[in-house]
């Protein structure tokens, strides 16, 4: 088969299997039938000319032309009708009668012989000979197809649809095509020998009109031009580097060029194959930034908007940053965002950029409206959404804020299959409607911003929480201070009444007898125990007094100091129940930077733990010293020991090896706290029926000597242990017995 014969023959078969195409599930709308009844006449037509392209005889090519000429006629009246409901543009039904009327008065006048006077054969094969009023169907033709073109331009001017407004444009396209090819068909009559490629245009026009009209989303008009723009350029770039070297080829070789050439060609073609696709990326890219020179900077932003703000951990900056990213990236007047929190009854923050309007953030998720949006896994045009029923039971202040700000795309922003957002984008200040290419953009784009924000989201969730863990680990360290006071509330009490007493019997010697007792030598030793035992008691209240505060300042301290505050606290508890207290101080111990109340409660939790471990009678041994640039406090007793299933969850909260009701499990877990708060560690050793040690290593804030010995302070006994200062004269007058025997 011919060129000749198989175009017509391609037009038939298009046009007749895209007409059920284009009906099925469209049936009742009628701007799809009368465009199946449109398919359905270029059918027709390329079905006639077929038949007159076979025909033997000129008499016989005639007829089957002069049918071509009522088909044709049908053509350009089912078009301009399509044209009339696709633009919903009103006529009367006169008019559509007088529309369908021609077609009679058209086959009337062809068969009569005055649009077709004969048939004549050209070069590339039968032709009509032109007919008394065949000018006259010409121009009525050529008005017709002018008319359907306003008809579709009017639609592309309307700013209001703009999935309708790229319907548009796509006929216009395809019918600029037909005519394209329509007006070859008629350059052979005025002699010009230029093959027809009407029927080549109508195939082109039946195809991208049908694809048009069935297709919900389309490639913007603007962007398939760019692209084909862009695909020809490189075809004729290949092509041309192909005939050039082919012309190369033929001249380098002579008269063995036929044999020569078909490997050549081969190796020709392979690499015009591989130049091919970059070659068309790096021309379309050029392309694209001709078009889109004023958004290209900004659309490049947008695209590297996911690597430049991994490090925002902001949500409302981060979130800011998108939105004006995308403002100018599509040119939208307004850009918003809202933001579900997620909760389990969720609420919504609104971000806004471009507008001082607000949106309600006052929405139910369980809208149907919410809903139906969730489930759509791409961007929503509005004039689409505003066509669903669940649209109209929205409130009405939420259609009206919508409204108000002529949002235009709504953009669902999904995160594990949860929508944790919503972009609107309102309409552009070019007045032109969001292409298919940019809803793409920004759907891909969106994907990354969910999981962006999402990440933000959850840092700041987790930034929250530890700052609620941390106001209840002050609070847990706070509670645990004052169940310590409670417990040493006795032995305060004692340590308090005993120099009472002292400075009351004293003052009361002094006040029986004041002549006798004054001037004697007495005198001076009652208002020494008096002086000593006022500082006794001082010193007992400095001690709570730092103890009990909520202080959070750290200051340089020395362990050693923090150790006998400590103690002091504790002695009447340990005196009372037969517990020998060891110090073992190393002497000029660097200072430590910590906060003096919250360590002191830390060593006061080791020593309870070692009494009750001890069950009362045993010994207890503090000691200091330096070890690996760390300062370390020990705390060692003779008690039970601990398992080794228990030293798994030692510093675990809530765990305890007491009976129940003696023992709330915070004391070792807040010891651990503290001291991880300083930036120092705690370890444990332990031998059940041996006794335990506790060792608390600190960092040093400075450092005054460098030739410190490192020691081992695990020890249970004095052996191996590093020098330590027995000068009685830092101790406290009430302790140094404890320190000069192992009895209670």
């Amino acid at each position: 088969m011919t060129i000749y014969l198989f175009l017509p023959l391609l037009a038939f078969l298009v046009n007749a299997i895209l007409a059920p195409i284009v009906l099925w599930g469209h049936a009742r709308q009628q701007t799809h039938r009368v465009f199946a009844l449109f398919l359905v006449s270029m059918a027709l037509w390329g079905g006639t000319i077929l038949l007159m392209r076979s025909s033997t005889t000129l008499e016989q090519a005639l007829f089957w032309d002069k049918l071509a000429f009522i088909n044709f006629a049908l053509i350009i009246v089912f078009f301009l009708h399509f044209t009339y409901h696709f633009s919903e543009r009103r006529i009367s039904r006169t008019v559509y009668a007088a529309s369908y009327a021609i077609i009679p008065i058209v086959g009337v006048l062809a068969f009569a012989g005055l649009l077709a006077d004969g048939m004549q054969i050209k070069f590339y094969g039968y032709a009509p000979v032109p007919g008394a009023l065949l000018p006259m169907y010409l121009v009525l033709t050529y008005s017709g197809i002018s008319l359907a073109l306003w008809n579709l331009i009017s639609v592309y001017r309307r700013p209001t649809s703009q999935a309708q407004r790229n319907r548009a444009g796509y006929l216009i396209t395809a019918t600029c095509f037909s005519l394209l090819g329509a007006t070859t068909d008629l350059l052979p009559l005025l002699g010009l020998a230029i093959y027809p490629l009407g029927i080549v245009g109508n195939v082109l026009f039946a195809v991208l009109a049908s694809v048009t009209i069935t297709r919900h989303r389309l490639l913007d008009i603007h962007v398939a031009l760019r692209r084909a723009i862009g695909f020809l350029l490189v075809i004729i770039l290949v092509a041309g580097l192909y005939v050039l070297a082919s012309l190369v080829i033929q001249r380098a070789f002579g008269n063995n060029f036929l044999t020569a050439s078909f490997s050549i060609g081969v190796g020709l073609m392979v690499v015009g194959y591989l130049i091919f696709s970059p070659l068309l990326g790096k021309v379309q890219d050029g392309i694209d930034r001709a078009f889109l020179r004023k958004r290209w900077g900004p659309l490049q932003e947008l695209l590297q908007f996911t690597t430049e703000t991994k490090t925002m951990t902001d949500l409302n900056t981060l979130a800011t940053s998108f939105l004006q990213l995308v403002k100018g990236a599509m040119g939208a007047k307004v850009v918003a965002l809202l933001l579900s929190s997620q909760d389990d009854e969720p609420s919504w923050t609104s971000i806004i950029v471009g507008s001082d309007a607000r949106i309600s953030t006052s929405l139910d998720g369980k809208s149907l409206w919410l809903r139906r949006l969730a489930n759509e896994d791409r961007a929503c045009l509005a004039e689409e959404m505003f066509s669903w029923p669940e649209w109209q039971y929205a409130p009405s202040t939420v259609r009206a804020q919508v409204q108000d700000l002529n949002i235009k795309v709504f953009l669902p922003l999904r995160y594990r299959g949860e929508m944790s957002g919503l972009l609107l984008l309102g309409s552009k200040t070019s007045r032109r409607g969001y292409s298919l290419e940019e809803l793409d953009l920004l759907e891909a784009v969106a994907l990354h911003a969910a999981a962006t924000m999402a990440n933000a989201r959850l840092y700041e969730e987790l930034r929250i929480q530890l700052r609620e863990l941390k106001e209840t680990q002050a609070q847990l360290v706070q509670s645990g201070k004052l169940a310590s006071i409670g417990t040493l509330a006795a032995g305060i009490a004692h340590e308090i009444n005993n120099p009472l007493f002292a400075i009351s019997g004293m003052a009361e010697l002094l006040l029986s007898s004041p002549e006798r007792h004054l001037k004697s030598d007495e005198a001076t030793e009652y208002v020494t125990v008096i002086s000593n035992m006022s500082e006794r008691i001082a010193k007992v209240a400095r001690g709570m007094l730092v103890f009990s505060r909520n202080d959070d300042v750290a200051i340089p301290v020395c362990l050693n100091d923090i150790a006998n505050d400590t103690l002091r606290l504790m002695e009447h508890k340990l005196r009372s129940n037969g517990t020998s207290v060891v110090r073992e101080y190393y002497a000029d111990l660097p200072p430590t930077r910590v906060v003096a109340n919250q360590l002191q409660q830390a060593l006061m939790n080791l020593i309870i733990n070692a009494g009750d471990a001890m069950g009362g009678a045993g010994t207890l041994t503090l000691l200091t010293g330096v070890s690996g640039g760390q300062v370390l406090v020990s705390c060692t007793d003779t008690g039970s020991g601990i398992s080794k299933e228990a030293m798994a969850n030692i510093f675990d909260a809530f765990f305890t090896t007491k009976a129940v009701g003696q023992g709330t499990g915070l004391g070792l877990y807040i010891t651990h706290r503290i001291v991880e708060n300083f930036g120092g560690e705690i370890k444990v050793v332990s031998q059940v029926g041996e006794g335990t040690t506790f060792t608390i290593y600190l960092p040093i804030c400075s450092v005054e000597s460098d030739n410190l010995d490192a020691v081992d302070p695990i020890s249970l006994t004095e052996t191996n242990q590093m020098p330590v200062s027995r000068d009685r004269s830092m101790q406290p007058t009430g302790i140094s017995r404890l320190d000069s025997r192992r009895s209670p």
